[in-house]
């Protein structure tokens, strides 16, 4: 009962190897919790209150292996979900995932695919980190980022994309930033280029077989390569 007004708790590099059902029902006031740098491996569902005002969850530098959708649905606040650096392969779709989520950080893990429909859930997501895993495919048709609606940045730094997702990112009316630096990407051509004419900031560096032609240049001027952004 004294931890009920807790709104902020950091619980980083403990070696906490397994969280018991219901450790936090009583911090229903809990805004931010960091489980940074431990050991788990999974999450037991009920492990949050059904009333709860959880708003930031930092599980980085852990040992999951998938998205712990069924500790997460009870979180109707959280605007922010950390997995960097865990061991997630696969991304399973779940539509009962926290809808208001806006930041996915996913970065450093060891995806090699993103399914058709690997997102739904998610829609009102903004931001979504995939640098540095070894992504080579992205969807079989152009579902991959169906049922996010509302996103604006998109990292797929540092995989190993060998063409440009075209048909994938149409999908995305809202995006404003794309980094697809450091990958295996060939030539752009004027299809690719047409596309990326439409989002303010690309970034294409590290390509090492990518060709720009002079041709898709001047006919899309407002393609612009910025800086990733942080």
């Amino acid at each position: 009962q004294g931890l009920v007004a807790l709104s902020s708790l950091h619980l980083k590099h403990n070696r906490i190897q397994t969280l018991p059902q219901g450790i936090f029902s009583d911090l229903v006031a809990l805004e931010k919790l960091d489980l940074h740098g431990n050991i788990l491996d999974q999450l037991p569902a009920g492990l949050f209150p059904e009333r709860n005002s959880l708003i930031m969850l930092y599980l980085s530098g852990n040992q999951l292996q998938e998205i712990p959708h069924a500790a997460l649905t009870a979180l109707g606040l959280l605007k922010v979900l950390d997995l960097e650096e865990n061991q997630i392969r696969h991304l399973t779709p779940a539509a009962s995932m926290a809808a208001s989520l806006k930041t996915l950080r996913l970065q450093n893990n060891q995806i090699e695919k993103i399914e058709d429909g690997a997102f739904m859930g998610f829609e009102k997501l903004e931001i979504l980190e995939l640098q540095g895993n070894r992504i080579q495919m992205i969807g079989l048709g152009t579902q991959a980022f169906s049922g996010l609606p509302h996103l604006r940045v998109l990292d797929l730094s540092r995989n190993e994309l060998t063409e440009i997702p075209i048909s994938v990112l149409l999908t995305l009316q809202e995006l404003s930033s794309v980094d697809l630096s450091r990958n295996k990407i060939g030539p752009a051509g004027p299809l690719a280029a047409s596309l990326l004419a439409r989002i303010p900031e690309v970034d294409l560096d590290g390509n090492p077989n990518s060709i720009w032609s002079p041709e898709d240049t001047q006919t899309h001027e407002d393609t612009q390569r910025l800086p990733a952004t942080e």
